[in-house]
């Protein structure tokens, strides 16, 4: 059994996670490299390999019961994966992958 304040202090840190739950729009790898690449490095040159299978037609989540209970996204997709890459940047998170990746693990 949990005391009242464990309860409150896991409820509290529950509401500042991220979850990602989708938009119900459709979206081609194609489009979503693109996206990437404009917000990451965008003089890279993408080259696409037509030989391989092309995966799963569609990549669509089902947010109609998201919608029912009045949840809408408020963030595009290309503005959040620049403002995470942006994140990523500024958190000394490349740094720590360096770091990481030097060590071995």
């Amino acid at each position: 059994m949990t005391r009242r304040g464990e309860r409150v202090r896991r409820s509290a840190s529950f509401c500042t996670l991220h979850i990602n739950v989708g938009t119900g729009e459709d979206l081609s790898i194609g489009d979503l490299t693109h996206m990437v690449r404009k917000a990451v490095y965008p003089e890279a040159k993408l080259v696409f390999d037509s030989s391989k299978p092309d995966g799963t037609p569609r990549k669509l989540l089902d947010v109609s019961r998201l919608h029912q209970a009045g949840w809408r996204h408020r963030v595009n997709l290309e503005d959040g994966i620049g403002s995470v890459y942006e994140w990523f940047l500024e958190s000394n998170a490349v740094q720590r992958l360096q770091v990481t990746y030097s060590a071995g693990v």
